[in-house]
């Protein structure tokens, strides 16, 4: 009897040992820890070898980089965060950076890396955007434009965790930059009475500016392209470059950061009031349609905007291009380009003479605001 029991004994021992030996080899790969490294690259100026005459647009505002790491729950197959931090932006240069270190991972997973640098508050939180989730990166508080805060960067990797691995990736724009130049200043200082330029220059020109549009409202860095329907924006901020003194050529009223997908853009409509508190009065309201934007890319609308003139829109061919030479002579808005060169969209098109809406740039009354 008791040769018996401790026969059984045995054969229950070997059962337990073989039962857990099958065990190990059904258990995922992915138990396996391995670590890993990114070193993430701000590309603010796509290799220019100078920056733009405004100085914005340099990424100088940046001073974090946030990562995510997601994988798929392989029972519900939707997304699981499985890893987060956010590094300091160091470095100086034209190309920042930050650095992520000993990323503890699971071998064998296949993992999405999702990246975004912005301006962050002094303890690296948000505050221009909302980046929760990086599926859905959404403008933050009272939407306001002309604000170098709100350039951001963003690049996303995917790939399945085999060893260890260091990797560098760059990070670039997920928006156009939209600017309103106005080129009249100069005409308006010279049409005043020589007596109280100074004054009258300060009081005629404006203090304060108001755009409206419709553009996408949310970024998603998996895809890399904006998600959702439009959002309705209105911005109200003083106005972009002051004249402080000196009576310049040019005069940059606005400049913003809109969500751009890869292929065409455009914004219907954007409607654009300047007014001067000083002065109690409205200086102009205009309506410019059919706005091109290209990512990574400057749009200008560049013309007379104050006087009602002809204006032209371009969108730049690399990011640190230089504004385009207004071809429209303030003096003389009738006349500003050969009639017999019509307007190539690939150069920037010209349209609407002064009150006469053309095809895309208009000089249309403004809306009731």
């Amino acid at each position: 009897m008791l040769k018996k029991i401790i026969h059984l004994s045995l054969i229950t021992a070997l059962s337990a040992v073989f039962l857990c030996a099958c065990e190990k080899k059904t258990q995922p790969s992915g138990s396996e820890k391995v670590k890993g490294s990114f070193v993430a690259t701000i590309i603010a100026d796509s290799g220019a070898t100078k920056a733009p005459a405004d100085n914005d647009g340099a990424g100088a505002c940046v001073n974090r980089c946030k990562l995510q790491v997601w994988s798929k729950n392989p029972k519900t197959s939707n997304n699981e965060l499985v890893y987060e931090k956010v590094a300091a932006v160091s470095g100086n240069g034209r190309q920042p950076s930050s650095e992520f270190k000993d990323i503890e991972l699971e071998k064998g997973v296949y993992y999405i890396f999702l990246f975004w640098a912005d301006c962050g508050n002094g303890n690296l939180a948000d505050s221009c955007y909302g980046t929760a989730d990086l599926h859905e990166v959404t403008i933050a508080g009272t939407y306001s434009a002309n604000d170098d805060r709100r350039d951001a960067f963003f690049t996303s990797r995917a790939f399945t965790v085999k060893d260890g691995f260091s990797e560098t990736v760059n990070l670039v724009r997920p928006f156009a930059q939209l600017n309103i130049i106005t080129t009249d200043i100069k005409s308006i200082y010279e049409k005043l009475p020589a007596g109280s330029r100074d004054a009258s220059i300060f009081n005629s020109t404006p203090s304060d500016i108001r755009v409206a549009f419709s553009a996408p409202s949310v970024f998603n860095v998996e895809t890399g392209q904006p998600a959702g329907p439009a959002g309705s924006f209105t911005s109200d901020t003083p106005v972009y470059r002051k004249v402080d003194g000196e009576i310049a050529g040019s005069y940059t009223l606005y400049m913003d950061y809109i969500f751009a997908a890869t292929s065409e853009n455009k914004i219907a409509s954007v409607e654009f009031m300047a007014s001067n508190e000083r002065g109690g009065m409205d200086v102009v309201k205009r309506t410019f349609t059919d706005v091109p934007l290209a990512r990574n890319r400057r749009t200008y609308i560049i013309g007379p905007v104050l006087t009602n003139g002809e204006c032209k829109v371009s969108v730049s061919g690399s990011w640190n291009e230089e504004p385009p030479v207004d071809p429209v002579d303030p003096t003389d808005p009738t006349d500003p380009t050969d009639p017999d060169d019509p307007a190539d969209p690939s150069d920037g098109a010209s349209y609407g003479q002064p009150g006469e809406p053309g095809p895309g740039i208009g000089n249309k009354p403004g809306p009731e605001w």
